[in-house]
């Protein structure tokens, strides 16, 4: 179980991400040294460019708000996020996003790992067996 001084808040152009996790611990997002990284992000700005991950895959699940991808500059190919719905792309493509909302990310190496997120709308029992979860106004997410 993690501290809650172990877990970092940072700002953004778009709004703010909260890090739950990144694998190893001494590894950071800007030296792009991580295996795997958690997190959550409030996007407060209507119009936001994602970093690039080259290398790395991306989940993202919308938890609240309203959420639209384009990817490559591609104007006829936007993707509405569907709340809850797990959404996963190459982390190296050209993203921006439109709306506001708050997100949970997972952003991994698919050479070493692979991910499933999958909604849940029962709470975890003593003995379920994954490997993470992360629960937003009683909606579970998990991770496998």
């Amino acid at each position: 179980k993690k501290k809650m001084t172990e877990i970092v808040t940072t700002s953004w152009s778009g709004g703010k991400t909260t890090q739950f996790l990144i694998f190893p611990s001494t590894a950071s997002v800007s030296d792009r040294n991580f295996l795997y990284r958690i997190s959550s992000a409030t996007i407060e700005a209507n119009e936001t460019i994602f970093s690039n991950f080259n290398g790395y895959q991306r989940v993202l699940v919308l938890l609240e708000g309203a959420i639209t991808l384009q990817h490559d500059d591609n104007e006829n190919a936007s993707i509405e996020l569907s709340l809850f719905k797990p959404y996963y792309f190459d982390g190296s493509r050209k993203t921006k996003s439109k709306g506001t909302g708050i997100d949970f990310n997972i952003i991994y190496n698919s050479n070493m790992y692979d991910c499933q997120v999958t909604e849940k709308n029962s709470i975890v029992q003593p003995n379920t067996i994954c490997k993470g979860y992360y629960s937003h106004k009683k909606k579970n997410v998990f991770i496998d």
